[in-house]
Parts: C-alpha cells; sequence; structure tokens
C-alpha cells in the first residue's frame, strides 16, 4: 500500500470536527504522508488565534512562514486526491 493509499483509507473514516487538536491527531494516523502533515498542521493551529484575533502583532516573517506551511499542506492534499 503506498502512503497516498494508507492517507486515503483512513481519512475516509475519520469524523468531521472543527477541534484542531483532534484534526492533527487524526492526521498522525493517516499513513506517511499524515503523519508529516501533522507537525505542519499543529504548527499553524498554534499560530490561528494570534492570526485571527491580532493579525497586527503577527511579523511578516511569521506571516510568510505560515503561509509556506499551509502551501505544504494544500500540496500534499493535492497529491493524495489526485493520484
Amino acid at each position: 500500500m503506498t502512503a497516498v493509499d494508507e492517507a486515503r483509507a483512513h481519512l475516509a473514516r475519520t469524523k468531521k470536527s472543527d477541534n484542531h487538536a483532534e484534526a492533527v491527531a487524526e492526521l498522525k494516523g493517516a499513513g506517511s504522508a499524515g503523519r508529516d502533515s501533522s507537525a505542519t498542521l499543529s504548527r499553524l493551529s498554534r499560530r490561528k488565534s494570534k492570526s485571527q484575533y491580532q493579525a497586527g502583532s503577527v511579523s511578516a516573517a511569521d506571516a510568510a512562514k505560515s503561509i509556506d506551511w499551509a502551501t505544504r499542506l494544500f500540496e500534499t492534499a493535492k497529491s493524495v486526491v489526485s493520484t
């Protein structure tokens, strides 16, 4: 089973939730693609509230890192669903 197949199989069984910690845990169990992405999602989740409610306090460098992380997550997700 490829990493993509493993991630798809796991994610097809997940529940839907707004809890970001649960999403990170779900990804950890979704094969190698999920494990790699879970750390990235965790980093983004820790910055979410500050970015959302105190955007002026987020540095340009931190914003750029967050964009890079989000892009990485998007590209991984795109490869999982398109393969």
